[in-house]
């Protein structure tokens, strides 16, 4: 990752309430319209598309609720898979670049479906997958907007989720719009090129070719020189946060005894320190890939059926809880900041497991609740997810993570297609939905084995001081002044909690060092 461009004035300045509006007007308007199919779906029907494919008479048929499917599946394939690309863009090239591949992006597949009508209605499969590419490739480029406000970075990720699941709403705006005044859907699309324009193009030039760090990421960059510091910045950095450190530790630091304090207990330090490739192959990336393209299928095979197991009045109420997901950000957001991840990763999949229950039962009422599981579980599941790859990866390579996570977890959802299909040719949905919904209560295997994870590193971390408090605490001073361990027991001495800590311990002092002699120049 390039080192930031930006003073820390921008941590505690106007130009970030500027920057975050833009950010979640974008994702509300423009990133997730793809999820907003159900809508978008019905008024292709009313208005022809694929009815070529019907028998004389009929006005829908399976081919062209298929071929209907083919389109979203597609397009929710491209929204996750492309992840890979904008992630790799954003780490290379940095969030204004991105920005500004993702409306030409957008804007293309917006054209190409205005065009379908007249070149061919194969054409409304390529438009659609080209805008699943552009929508995550614009949220990528602004998600770091958050971190400009350290205090409330969680609850305003939980607001971007909220934004990302009620701008589905769009195509639902199109159909009412195409209805009430005959309009084509089409003329809709190529008129919101320039809605589009108007949301993107003061983010382009407001914002930084860096992306906006974490307060403490900052910080750290700050210390070592490869952040542009400036004198008020970094007070108004402080202030702001309200956080117990200064920016600057006093200068007899290095003379307090070591204790919980000075070395912060982090069970994911060796995890973040790991280079990319090492990153790909543990157990807290490979297990958060499963866990989501589980639950993704799920998710993903209810709506590509949601046509065919209800009528028109409870399609559109499932519409409306769909799209007012919103209203679940205050419980997710708190959920967040009082549980640890891995509660957080057991909540979300709990919350599945009963919406999954739910449809079991043939009963509309039940369903109509499990309506509401269903909107809840999908605005946290993705704010979850940004959340627990920048806790436990860093920033380092947020984008990367991130893309291939997405491309897994969307070559997992081309199944949707087949239970698609074998639902509508004599599989019973209840099967389907039932072998899905048992199949997640596997995934609990992640929260449990970040519960035991943790647990273990801070058993660990506190036995390392009960042992031994004095020894530790010389072993760290001794090193620091001569570089080599005095005489311990071995085993702590070989302890890899020990090594760990000293290797903290070691740069937060040379941080400190390199900062007071800063301010003396």
């Amino acid at each position: 990752m390039a080192a930031p461009d930006y003073s820390p004035s921008i941590y505690s300045g106007s130009r970030r309430y500027i920057l975050l509006v833009f950010a979640e007007l974008q994702i509300l308007c423009i990133c997730g319209v793809v999820f907003g199919w159900s809508a978008l779906e019905q008024t292709m029907i009313k208005e022809g598309i694929f009815s070529d494919l019907c028998e004389a008479g009929q006005k829908t048929c399976s081919r062209q609720e298929l071929r209907l499917n083919l389109i979203y599946t597609l397009g929710t394939f491209t929204a996750t898979g492309s992840s890979l690309f904008s992630g790799a863009l954003f780490d290379r090239y940095g969030p204004k670049l991105t920005n500004l591949c993702a409306l030409v992006i957008l804007s293309f597949g917006f054209l190409l479906w205005f065009l379908s009508s007249y070149l061919s209605e194969e054409c409304y499969i390529v438009a659609f997958a080209i805008i699943g590419i552009g929508g995550p490739a614009l949220q990528i480029s602004i998600m770091h907007i958050g971190n400009l406000f350290p205090k409330y970075s969680c609850s305003i990720c939980a607001s971007f989720s909220g934004m990302y699941v009620v701008s589905g709403f769009v195509f639902r705006v199109f159909g009412i719009i195409s209805d009430k005044y005959n309009v084509q859907v089409g003329i809709l699309f190529l008129g919101y090129i320039g809605v589009m324009a108007i949301l993107v193009v003061p983010t382009i030039i407001m914002m930084h070719n860096t992306s906006y760090l974490p307060l403490d990421e900052y910080k750290a960059a700050l210390v070592r020189g490869r952040a542009p510091p400036d004198g008020t910045g970094i007070s108004a950095i402080n202030s702001d946060s309200n956080e117990e450190s200064p920016l600057i530790p006093p200068a007899d630091m290095s003379s307090k005894p070591l204790d919980d304090q000075s070395v912060k207990f982090d069970p994911y330090a060796k995890v973040k320190n790991k280079p990319l490739l090492k990153q790909l192959i543990t157990w807290e990336f490979y297990l958060i890939v499963i866990y989501m393209s589980v639950i993704s299928l799920h998710n993903t095979f209810y709506l590509g059926t949601i046509n065919q197991l209800f009528d028109a009045k409870y399609v559109n109420i499932f519409n409306w809880a769909w799209e007012g997901g919103f209203i679940f950000v205050p419980l997710y957001s708190m959920l967040m900041y009082k549980c640890s991840l891995a509660l957080n990763a057991a909540f979300v999949n709990a919350i599945g497991i009963v919406f999954g229950i739910l449809c079991c039962i043939p009963n509309s009422t039940v369903n109509v609740i499990g309506f509401f599981f269903l909107s809840f579980q999908n605005v946290y599941l993705w704010g979850f997810h940004f959340v627990y790859l920048a806790q436990i990866f860093t920033y380092a390579n947020f984008g990367t993570l991130l893309g291939i996570a997405s491309v897994t977890v969307a070559l997992f959802g081309l199944f949707e297609y087949l239970l698609v299909y074998l639902s509508l040719n004599g599989v019973s949905f209840l099967y389907i939905n039932g072998f899905l919904t048992i199949l997640r209560v596997t995934l609990f295997i992640l929260p449990i084995k970040m519960l035991v994870h943790c647990r273990r590193k801070r058993k660990k971390f506190k036995n390392l001081y009960k042992q031994d408090d004095f020894c530790c605490q010389d072993c760290y001073t001794h090193t620091m002044a001569t570089s080599t361990m005095t005489k311990c027991d071995s085993s702590v001495r070989n302890s890899d909690v020990l090594r760990e800590i000293q290797e903290t311990y070691l740069l937060q002092q040379q941080d400190i060092q390199q900062q007071q002699l800063h301010i003396q120049q």
